[in-house]
């Protein structure tokens, strides 16, 4: 079995069961009927409240849940909402922004939540993912919208901005163009059938001409503008061929008119017209739909913060925070600068800046990182130690914006002046129609018709509405298989890929950890499991959590609610039943031999369970691997591409998982602070690089690298500044982008063929001098109907492909 075939095979594994609520393959290792926990947990609670008709409601298959983080949500955004709510006489206008809602039954299901809240009233508008409400003070806001995240959607105030969408405007004009073309293609239909006289004639003739006119002008300036900035970049994209198209068949027609009287390729040129606009709609269209799928991100100047003053915690930006001020940060809160701990003691997650997917305890006096996240379950003080000007975390954020959003017009599989060469073409071609008609003796009436027809004829109205609808079919695969592209230029950049580096934590892993090994939990008796579950289950704890979730999972367990839990903070917890202590924590906490405690905690186990200090069980946790993760990295090794583990966790948890996953060690890399990653990248050749990571210590390497993803959308500061983003459980979608762009270069590369035959026939056709407005208005519609046909059928499997399928991208 050869590499491609064993890659192909490799693939073709992910077509098993269905997903039972998105109806997506089930990866390997999952026998519950779900892809994800994301998608089980929304499934349960559709059952559990009632409403399963969520499900005859959605048509076809839907996309991932993605499951969001445990614990408390940031939503400081929201107190001044509640706050002005609360204040005003009667109903209030509050506009939310919901991200995730795709069809009529995520509508239905977000207006079912409101409606059983029993107050005013809600507008949903799908295509800009914004729900309009009208509530009053007595509307539980708050409880509504957590509702509405439970099921898996994203909620946070609204971004003005994209209110008004370029897409929305496209379709405008196409529509106008297209209603011009259709009028003018019925009256140039009678002219060409034989209409040569009369009052009729004259008014077909004129509306024919005036309908090519107000095509153009509603048309032209679209492409002259993008035409025009590529110039000032120096880049010779298809636009500019299309734009000289549009102005040369426009001078030549309306020449035309203004001699003889003949409205002459005015219907092509109406027709061009629309359908260029209507493949620039259809190539907008996918990338902000893709980039409004996100979270409103501000940057930092969206952050916000609470600065304790005379007795008072008013919320604040944190770019007002100075050294000195006193934060209270809540549970989940970013830590904006670096701070002095003010309290007894409280847990970080550092997992956002280096990678460390364990919280760590902190004790008064201790400094604290900018970027750090409050993972304790109570509210802690912070004193700041730098202004936010000096911040980390403003340099992470405002410093890494090195690629803008693009408009796609680098087209995957063809040079980037390929605009140049086709206008060196058409130029080429209309001037040597010229000079064999004056060699031939014809007048010059004659030269300039067959001049205008050549340049008719060669405007590229196959190529531009052809590839524009392949980059739509591709996007829409992917995005079926929960992957969205945001910047379209991705798809030629990805065939220059070599080497894809992974950060570690919530990238190869899912940020979550996962008890080791079940077998003491199953050697406990079920009083035992009760009491550990009752312990486990009243914390937020990563480590509780995971335990917490393996208790469920495997045994049905009730939760006392009489019992009365104590946590130490980043220490553990502690339950007294009957006189007796149930302790669960770290080995010095649980345990009161000092020799025996220090012995786990060197051999690194992460939890004891203890009764009256003595021990009963010892559990170690890890990091959960994404679904598949280990396939998807061989697949890629496979088709040719190098893979890379680099992360600011320690050397040995990297080692540790990179070579579970098959990295080769000399590929793994700890310890990397954000300036490490990006040298790390720019040593690789930054262009040949997909770097995939979420952390915000990985935004100085995504934006170097020649392309990025990323997994996180919770945050939109990583996800806004990437590629593509994606939400599908596993690592496949770097395998379906690296292989639909290889798929979408060749169709691309198989659409400049047809179009370079056609437009070889067609300056023949001219050339000779038998070329006739009736011919051309035949040839341009029926060469874009065939390409497009061409396109489509090439196109047409679904999901998008994986490497192996349509072959490595950078040797096919």
């Amino acid at each position: 079995m050869n590499a491609r075939h064993e890659v192909r095979a490799s693939a073709s594994a992910r077509e098993r069961a269905e997903c039972a609520h998105c109806q997506q393959p089930i990866p390997a290792g999952r026998d519950d009927g779900y892809c994800c926990r994301g998608c089980k947990a929304v499934a349960g609670l559709l059952r559990r409240t009632g409403l399963e008709r969520y499900y005859d409601l959605r048509r076809g298959p839907g996309v991932p849940v993605v499951e969001l983080p445990e614990g408390p949500r940031d939503r400081k955004w929201l107190e001044p909402i509640v706050e002005r709510v609360a204040e005003a006489d009667g109903p209030c206008h509050v506009a939310l922004d919901v991200k995730g809602v795709h069809c009529t039954a995520c509508v239905w299901l977000i207006e079912t939540l409101f409606e059983r809240r029993k107050g005013g009233a809600i507008e949903i508008n799908p295509a800009l993912g914004r729900a309009e409400l009208y509530v009053d003070g007595r509307f539980p806001l708050e409880e509504f919208i957590e509702d509405v995240e439970s099921f898996g959607y994203r909620v946070a105030e609204p971004n003005g901005e994209d209110d008004h969408l370029a897409s929305d405007g496209l379709l405008i004009r196409a529509g106008i163009a297209l209603a011009l073309a259709g009028n003018g293609m019925l009256l140039s239909a009678a002219i060409h059938l034989g209409l040569d006289e009369g009052i009729v004639y004259e008014w077909a003739r004129e509306i024919s001409f005036f309908a090519a006119v107000l095509a153009v002008f509603v048309g032209a300036p679209v492409f002259v503008r993008s035409a025009f900035e590529g110039l000032r970049r120096g880049v010779l994209h298809l636009d500019l061929p299309i734009a000289l198209g549009m102005g040369l068949a426009f001078f030549g027609s309306a020449w035309s008119y203004a001699t003889d009287g003949q409205a002459n390729y005015v219907d092509t040129l109406t027709v061009f017209v629309a359908l260029m606009l209507l493949g620039r709609w259809l190539q907008t269209r996918v990338l902000e739909r893709n980039r409004r799928e996100l979270l409103r991100d501000g940057g930092s100047d969206s952050l916000l913060t609470r600065r304790v003053k005379d007795g008072r915690a008013e919320l604040v930006t944190c770019a007002t925070v100075e050294p000195g001020d006193v934060l209270l940060l809540s549970p989940g809160d970013l830590v904006p600068v670096e701070a002095t701990l003010l309290d007894e003691a409280a847990s970080f997650s550092f997992d956002w800046i280096d990678g460390e997917s364990r919280p760590r305890a902190m004790q008064r006096g201790a400094r604290i990182p900018a970027g750090a996240l409050l993972s304790s379950e109570t509210a802690v003080r912070v004193e700041a130690k730098e202004s936010f000007s000096t911040s980390e975390v403003r340099s992470l954020l405002e410093g890494t914006r090195v690629r803008g959003e693009d408009d796609g017009r680098d087209l995957a599989g063809l040079p980037k002046n390929v605009g140049g060469i086709y206008v060196g073409f058409v130029l080429v071609a209309a001037s040597a129609a010229a000079l064999v008609s004056v060699l031939r003796g014809d007048d010059l009436v004659h030269t300039l018709e067959i001049a205008t027809a050549t340049l008719v004829v060669t405007c590229p109205c196959a190529f531009g509405i052809a590839v524009p609808l392949a980059y739509e079919i591709v996007q829409s695969q992917l995005r079926r298989a929960g992957v969205f592209v945001r910047r379209a230029s991705v798809f030629r950049r990805a065939l220059g890929v070599r080497r894809v580096v992974f950060d570690k934590t919530g990238t190869l892993t899912t940020g979550k950890l996962e008890i080791a090994d079940l077998a003491p939990l199953r050697a406990l008796d079920d009083r035992s499991r009760a009491h550990l579950y009752a312990l486990a289950a009243r914390s937020n704890h990563p480590k509780s959590r995971a335990l917490a979730r393996a208790l469920e999972d495997e045994w049905s367990i009730a939760l006392d609610l009489d019992h009365r839990v104590k946590e130490s903070t980043g220490r553990g917890l502690t339950l007294e039943v009957d006189g007796v202590v149930h302790r669960l924590g770290e080995p010095r906490f649980a345990l009161d031999d000092a020799a025996e405690a220090e012995a786990f905690a060197a051999r690194e186990v992460d939890l004891v369970y203890s009764v009256d200090g003595r021990r009963v069980i010892a559990l170690e946790t890890h990091e959960v691997l994404r679904p598949e993760a280990a396939l998807e990295l061989r697949a890629l090794e496979r088709g040719g591409y190098e893979t890379y583990v680099l992360s600011g966790d320690r050397a040995s948890r990297c080692v540790s998982i990179g070579t579970a996953l098959g990295v080769p060690e000399a590929r793994i890399h700890g310890e990397q602070s954000p300036e490490d990653k990006e040298r790390f990248v720019e040593s690789l050749g930054a262009e040949s690089v997909l770097m995939v990571g979420d952390g915000l210590n990985d935004a100085r390497a995504l934006a170097r690298a020649g392309c990025s993803g990323t997994p996180s959308i919770e945050r939109p500061f990583t996800a806004s500044r990437c590629d593509f983003y994606f939400i599908s459980p596993g690592l496949e979608a770097i395998s379906r982008l690296l292989g639909s762009s290889a798929r979408l270069a060749r169709v691309v590369r198989a659409d400049l063929v047809i179009a370079f035959v056609y437009n070889t026939l067609a300056v023949s056709i001219a050339v000779a001098g038998f070329m006739r407005p009736w011919l051309a208005a035949i040839l341009m519609p029926a060469s874009s109907l065939g390409t497009i046909a061409f396109t489509v059928l090439s196109l047409r499997s679904r999901g998008g492909d994986a490497v192996g399928e349509g072959g490595p991208s950078w040797k096919s």
